[in-house]
C-alpha cells in the first residue's frame, strides 16, 4: 500500500497536481517501510528530503521486530 501511495504522489508531482502530504507519506512509511523504500528507489521520489531518512529507521524497526518474533524473543 505504501508503494502505491508514494508512486501516486510521484505521478501527481510530475503532473503538477495536488499532492499527498509528507506527514501522510511518513505514516504510510511507518506501517509499510518496505514498499515506501522501494518506491523511493524506483521512482526517485523524496530521496533528497532529510525527513524521509526516517523510512530507513522504520525499516530497521520492522526488521528488528520480525527477527525477535521469529526467534521467539518477542
Amino acid at each position: 500500500m505504501s508503494f502505491l501511495v508514494f508512486a501516486a504522489d510521484k505521478i501527481k508531482a510530475v503532473k503538477g497536481k495536488w499532492r499527498i502530504s509528507e506527514n501522510n507519506l511518513l505514516i504510510f512509511a511507518f506501517f509499510g517501510p518496505f514498499g515506501a523504500l522501494f518506491a523511493m528507489k524506483v521512482a526517485h521520489h523524496k530521496t533528497h528530503k532529510k525527513k524521509f531518512l526516517l523510512v530507513y529507521l522504520f525499516l530497521l524497526i520492522h526488521l528488528a521486530v520480525m527477527f525477535l518474533y521469529l526467534t521467539g524473543n518477542f
